[in-house]
């Protein structure tokens, strides 16, 4: 009687078709992974750079005064409707949030102080669409709409909508 002590030909080939199928499930499923991983940082710093920029946005006209609020439209192409604000600050100081070409697509808070000083602070460089607009009721409420585009990898772009931020400016 012959002892076998190994494995045949066949069992073999079962053996390599089994481990090979289950290769190719891993490399399938791992691709979203990968790329989730590859895009988790930049979409992390698009909502980080969205936060601050509505953020201070919004600190800069809660400090603000009603009374002198001009909404308006910037000479900028294409033009985006209400994409300018300007105020005074409890401070005295002149301010100025307006979406800009320059450089491409960004968000400005200019700050004029007595003596014609300005400082201008780029807030974004991903703004797609900034709008303010008051309420006729309350002129001191100030609603912001902003929608940014951020880019994950080479190919990929998203696009990231704030909600609506209302905003109640100081009465006089």
């Amino acid at each position: 009687m012959k002892k076998n002590t190994g494995f045949s030909l066949l069992e073999w080939m079962i053996v390599v078709a089994v481990v090979a199928v289950i290769a190719l499930t891993a490399v399938s499923l791992g691709q979203p992974i990968i790329k989730f991983f590859q895009r988790n940082p930049a979409q992390q710093q698009a909502n980080l750079e969205l936060r601050r920029c509505i953020e201070t946005m919004a600190q800069a006209l809660s400090n603000g005064r009603a009374t002198t609020l001009v909404v308006s439209t910037p000479s900028i192409v294409p033009p985006v409707q209400n994409s300018s604000i300007q105020f005074l600050g409890v401070d005295g100081s002149t301010y100025t949030i307006v979406l800009s070409t320059t450089p491409s697509q960004s968000i400005h808070l200019e700050r004029t102080i007595s003596g014609g000083v300005t400082n201008d602070s780029i807030l974004s460089t991903h703004a797609i669409n900034l709008q303010f607009s008051t309420s006729s009721m309350d002129p001191g409420v100030v609603t912001i709409l902003l929608a940014m585009a951020f880019p994950l990898d080479a190919n990929t772009m998203t696009t990231v909508l704030w909600p609506t931020q209302t905003i109640r400016m100081m009465a006089n």
